[in-house]
């Protein structure tokens, strides 16, 4: 058994695809996406807030480049949309 069948049979494992298990860092932006969104959300504390929402506005930047790099190397909007963080297929 490896690592990434390991991983793939906890909790937090569960909720990815053995794809996402492959490159650690998707599952690490993916989970802080789903967190800085809930914060966002239901934070009293405006420091919080601020901080979230640069975040997610960080993820979204990073995803515009990603759209840019794809449609430079020609890739199919369908290849395209599995780079992007916080958009289901």
């Amino acid at each position: 058994m490896d690592f990434i069948d390991i991983v793939g049979t906890t909790k937090l494992g569960k909720q990815f695809s053995n794809e996402d298990l492959i490159y650690p860092e998707r599952v690490y932006e993916k989970n802080s996406y789903i967190i800085n969104k809930h914060f966002l959300r239901f934070s009293a504390n405006a420091n919080i807030a601020v901080l979230t929402y640069f975040n997610l506005l960080s993820t979204e930047i990073k995803n515009i480049i990603h759209i840019t790099e794809g449609k430079r190397y020609k890739l199919s909007n369908e290849e395209i949309q599995k780079y992007l963080i916080g958009v289901e297929i």
